[in-house]
Parts: C-alpha cells; sequence; structure tokens
C-alpha cells in the first residue's frame, strides 16, 4: 500500500532539492551556478561534453528576451551533471571490482538563442564513468514512450541503457 504524509512548502522544497535532474531552483543557485559558469571552471565536470553544453547554453542565452526556465537551463545542467558525477564516484567507491553498473538514460533537446541544442546525457555519463575508469561494454537503445504527456516537445527523445563494467 502505497501511504502519502503531506510536507510543508519547506520540506517539500528541501525534498526536491535533493533530487538529481530537478528543474527547481533558487535565484541565489542559479546566481552561484552561473558565476562558475563565467568564471569557466567547469573542472567540476568529468566530461568534455558536459562543459561545452553548459557554456553554449548560458553563452546562447545571454542578452537575449529568454524566460526564466530558459535562463535556467545552464545552471541546472551543471547542477545535474555535478550530482551524476557524484552518482559515478559514489558507485566506483561500493562496486566491487569487474563489477557492472547499469543506467537508464535519455538524451533531450533545448532551444538557446534561438538555436536548437542536443543535450546528449548518455555520452556525457559515459565519460563520467570512463573517466572514473570504468569501461563501457555495451549501449542498448529502447523506445521511448511519449503519450500522454503535456509538453512532449520538450521529453527525452532518445533512451539507452548503458552497461559500465568497473576496472
Amino acid at each position: 500500500m502505497l501511504v502519502c504524509h503531506s510536507m510543508t512548502s519547506d520540506q517539500r522544497k528541501c525534498a526536491e532539492d535533493q533530487l538529481i535532474g530537478s528543474r527547481e531552483i533558487t535565484t541565489r543557485q542559479r546566481n552561484a551556478l552561473n558565476s562558475t559558469i563565467e568564471e569557466g571552471d567547469l573542472r567540476s565536470l568529468n566530461s568534455s561534453i558536459a562543459r561545452k553544453l553548459v557554456r553554449m547554453i548560458h553563452s546562447e542565452n545571454q542578452g537575449t528576451d529568454a524566460g526564466f526556465r530558459k535562463l535556467n537551463t545552464a545552471a541546472l545542467l551543471l547542477k545535474y551533471f555535478e550530482k551524476m558525477d557524484r552518482v559515478v564516484q559514489n558507485l566506483t567507491r561500493v562496486v566491487k571490482p569487474a563489477g557492472s553498473a547499469f543506467v537508464v538514460i535519455g538524451d533531450t533537446k533545448t532551444t538557446a538563442g534561438g538555436t536548437e541544442i542536443k543535450i546528449s546525457s548518455g555520452r556525457v555519463i559515459e565519460q563520467q564513468f570512463n573517466a572514473a575508469g570504468w569501461s563501457t561494454e555495451h549501449i542498448q537503445p529502447i523506445t521511448v514512450t511519449r503519450e500522454n504527456v503535456v509538453h512532449s516537445k520538450n521529453t527525452i527523445t532518445t533512451n539507452e541503457i548503458y552497461w559500465f563494467k568497473k576496472g
């Protein structure tokens, strides 16, 4: 039986902030992350694709009439990719040598500065695993379910299962 407890607004904010991939971000968080992007210090990202995407989206949205969601995109991506890298680091710490990890992830897209940009989340995660000493054993495309999605034009465009083996 599923039991749902009501949460206060503050409790919900705290819970949402802990979710990987949450679209919720405070102005203070966005400003701090944008400062990191503008300073060019993206060493926290163990993926050249992630660094390029974050910089490009941030740059393309500057000085435009983009709404708050679009202006949040680069900071949210930075936050997401940093959290996913922590997942990889935690898996590296707890998985035995020659152990496996499977990740189901999908690519998506955004528009920045009038240009459609593909967000290759799968390739980013692959680079993060590879940087941590894992090998990519296999990538299996799977079907993306898109029915009854309110904003389907903004949804994941591809899904893949990545099989990583710890070196």
